[in-house]
C-alpha cells in the first residue's frame, strides 16, 4: 500500500460498496478516487500516455504501463482429487510471459491427444467459470505405456496479448494462437 500513489475507481465491481471499504481500508481513503466517468477514463488515460511520451520533461515522473492477463489460463487434465483445471498463467500475471510445463499420458497406448485449453477461475472446469478457448489435436502417436509419454505445453502471451500455445508430444509439434480476451 505504501507504494501506491493513488486508485482510481472505474465501474464494475469498483462500485460496490464493500470494494470501496475495502479498498479506503487497505490503500488508504485518501489515495482512493471514484470520480472519473467510467465511460472516458480508458480515453482520458491513453491521452495522457500520449502526451508523456511525446513530452515527458513535462511530466515530474516516469509512467510506465504493464499489461497482465484478465483470467487465469490453462488446460483440461484428468479429473483427479475433484479438479480439471490446470492452470498455466494465473489470472492477473504480468504479460509478456512464457510458461512451460510437461505432462504425461494416463492410460496406456494413448493413439492421439486433444489438448483443451481454457481461461477461467477454480480447479474444476464449468460453464460458468471456464471459456473454452481452443484445442490442439496430435495424432499417430506411438505406443507407451501410461506416464511414459511426455508432453510439454507451452503458453506465451506476446505484447500484444495474444495467446500461443505450443504442444510437443514425441517429437511432433503443433501450435495454434488463440484470442483469450
Amino acid at each position: 500500500p505504501s507504494q501506491v500513489d493513488r486508485i482510481i475507481r472505474v465501474g464494475g465491481s469498483s462500485a460496490i460498496p464493500c470494494m470501496k471499504a475495502l479498498l479506503d481500508d487497505v490503500i488508504g481513503e485518501s489515495k482512493v478516487w471514484s470520480n472519473a466517468n467510467p465511460s472516458t477514463s480508458i480515453a482520458e488515460g491513453a491521452a495522457m500516455y500520449a502526451a508523456y511520451l511525446d513530452s515527458r520533461d513535462f511530466f515530474d515522473k516516469d509512467i510506465a504501463i504493464y499489461t497482465r492477463t484478465c483470467h487465469a489460463l490453462g488446460i483440461k487434465t484428468v479429473r483427479r482429487e475433484g479438479r480439471n483445471f490446470k492452470e498455466l498463467i494465473p489470472a492477473n500475471h504480468r504479460t509478456p510471459c512464457k510458461v512451460k510445463q510437461v505432462f504425461t499420458t494416463y492410460q496406456d497406448n494413448v493413439p492421439f491427444l486433444d489438448i483443451d485449453i481454457y481461461q477461467g477461475a477454480g480447479p474444476v472446469i464449468r460453464r460458468d467459470t471456464h471459456s473454452h478457448i481452443g484445442t490442439i489435436s496430435i495424432t499417430d502417436l506411438p505406443p507407451r505405456p501410461a506416464g511414459k509419454l511426455d508432453v510439454e505445453v507451452t503458453f506465451k502471451i506476446d505484447e500484444e496479448q495474444m495467446l500461443s500455445v505450443t504442444v510437443v508430444a514425441e517429437g511432433q509439434q503443433k501450435s495454434a494462437i488463440l484470442n483469450y480476451t
